[in-house]
């Protein structure tokens, strides 16, 4: 595990079993660490890993927490109390849900879990639709907005869709803070012309 210099900067991804969290958390990370497998309840230790993100020209040193499906039959105690420690000092929640299943009972008690422990008063949760892969997915997100969180985004951790529209919102939603600035040469007074991109969410606007 990698130490960061700010460890206020921690993300939790939780959920319950076989919804792509080790994907999105592999996402996130820029490279394969946490294993995927199609079989509920592989995952079963909390995984930490540090990462650089670029947002908006800023550093931000991230701590991610890859944790086991909350609810599954396997391990269950092992898994609550792993989850429970990757919650405690996270500055963000990621809770990741399937867009293709909607909204089950599974993912209702996992929320439940997060309103029992006070999480949703005091840190930001983020709803992850994931499995997105293409717009017909998506129309799918309006059912997921009965489970009452502020925040829900289409992601495709697989094929990484919305990945830098979920970094743009942690940044500025959960109060990262910024490694180091860009540098601090002076830039030369011209006549710029300023383009602003808009469009949808999930379009590719940070990308491009």
């Amino acid at each position: 595990m990698n130490n960061l210099t700010q460890p206020s900067n921690r993300i939790a991804i939780v959920g319950r079993p076989n919804v792509g969290k080790s994907t999105l958390f592999n996402r996130l990370l820029g490279r394969k660490r946490a294993l995927v497998h199609n079989q509920p309840g592989v995952t079963r230790d909390r995984m930490v890993e540090a990462v650089e993100w670029i947002v908006g020209g800023l550093t931000y040193r991230v701590e991610l927490v890859d944790t086991g499906g909350v609810g599954g039959e396997n391990f269950t105690q092992e898994i609550n109390q792993q989850v429970d420690l990757a919650l405690e000092g996270s500055q963000a929640v990621l809770f990741v849900t399937d867009s293709r299943e909607g909204p089950t009972d599974a993912d209702r008690e996992v929320l439940q879990k997060l309103r029992k422990a006070h999480i949703l008063d005091n840190q930001l949760v983020i709803g992850i639709a994931n499995k997105c892969d293409t717009e017909k997915h998506e129309a799918a997100l309006s059912e997921f907005y009965s489970l009452s969180l502020d925040y829900w985004l289409p992601v495709s951790a697989e094929h990484a869709r919305g990945i830098e529209d979920l970094k743009d919102l942690l940044v500025r939603e959960a109060g990262l803070t910024a490694e180091q600035g860009p540098s601090d040469v002076p830039i030369p007074i011209r006549d710029w012309h300023q383009i602003a991109i808009v469009g949808r969410p999930n379009v590719g606007k940070s990308t491009f």
